[in-house]
This record gives structure tokens, C-alpha cells and sequence, in this order.
């Protein structure tokens, strides 16, 4: 082959490696991410992943899931004045407004401080980001971390979960009982 035929090759092999340079930016309306959370439990390292989604000041999505099946297991909704729990495996979800949920989120906590915390994450490093629980301010997830990996600014919607009748409503009480026990 002469040098003259490969230019074009060469060009083509290099037009094709590249990678775009579009990045995660605070303009970003919608973002999502793997994620992996892990925490002590009596003694262990507990791990679980799953995804986090976010749409600008109207909801923060975690959902976890099951290391080798892949269901979901729980999911938390956050938006600016309430949460919204499911526990797929027990079928029981507790809904409540920021304001009662004092217990889980810290005093002060709001949802904008945690949209912008996944947001620099997410703008520091756009492959990986790894968030200590202290920065979160929970105290029962102090000593966790959660790892943010395959962050993409696409858009998508997140409607508010449908539960079927077979699910039971809980109250905080049953909610620490199930999850938050040491």
C-alpha cells in the first residue's frame, strides 16, 4: 500500500477513536449514573449497586438492585418536599414529607444540596466519582461510600412510582425496624 492510500485509513481509524467532548455541566438538565454503595455492616463491608437519576430541582431517583439477579431491591424518590421509599422485598413503602423525615436526613438537609453534590461529582470527574457518607451529613451513613461511575447527561423522564394494592404502607417506626437497625 502506498503512503497515499493509508492517509485516509489513518484518518478514518483516528476519527473513529475519538471520543466526543461533550461534558456533564451544571446546565445539564437530567443526569444519570451507576452507582455502588458501600457501607459496614456488624463488622462487614456491605456492597449493593444500582443507578441514581436526577432531573434539575424535581427528583433524585436511587434505586438498588440485586448484585446477581439484577431486580430491583429499594428505591428511594427525593423531591424538594418529600420522599418516597419501596422495599421490593418485604412489598411495604413509606412516603412522608422532608420535614418527618428528620431521622434519615439531617437537620438543614435540603434537596438542592444533594442535587449539587451528585452534580460536582459528576462535573469533577465525568467516569468516576466516589462521595463519603460524612458529605452526605447522615449519620448512619457516615462511615459508606458511594461510588458514581458511566454518568450521561441524556435526557429521560422520571415519573413518580406506581405501586400495586399488594404493597402496604409503613410508618417510621416499621421503617427503622427494617433499616436502620445496627
Amino acid at each position: 500500500m502506498k503512503p497515499r492510500q493509508l492517509f485516509p485509513l489513518l484518518l478514518l481509524l483516528l476519527m473513529t477513536g475519538c471520543r466526543s467532548g461533550r461534558t456533564l455541566t451544571e446546565q445539564t438538565r437530567c443526569l444519570s449514573a451507576k452507582m455502588q454503595l458501600t457501607m459496614p455492616v456488624q463488622g462487614k463491608r456491605v456492597s449493593i449497586g444500582g443507578t441514581v437519576k436526577l432531573i434539575h430541582a424535581e427528583r433524585i431517583r436511587f434505586s438498588f438492585v440485586m448484585p446477581l439477579v439484577r431486580s430491583e431491591v429499594a428505591r428511594l424518590d427525593l423531591t424538594p418536599d418529600s420522599l418516597f421509599f419501596i422495599d421490593r422485598r418485604n412489598r411495604t413503602y413509606l412516603q412522608a414529607a422532608c420535614s418527618e423525615a428528620s431521622e434519615l436526613l439531617p437537620t438543614g438537609f435540603n434537596f438542592a444540596q444533594l442535587e449539587q453534590l451528585i452534580r460536582t461529582a459528576a462535573s469533577r470527574s465525568p467516569r468516576k466519582a466516589t462521595l463519603r457518607g460524612e458529605q452526605l451529613c447522615i449519620a448512619a451513613l457516615a462511615k459508606s461510600r458511594i461510588k458514581l461511575s458511566g454518568f450521561s447527561g441524556d435526557e429521560f423522564s422520571l415519573p413518580p412510582a406506581q405501586l400495586s394494592a399488594r404493597y402496604t404502607r409503613i410508618n417510621w417506626t416499621v421503617f427503622r425496624s427494617q433499616w436502620m437497625q445496627p
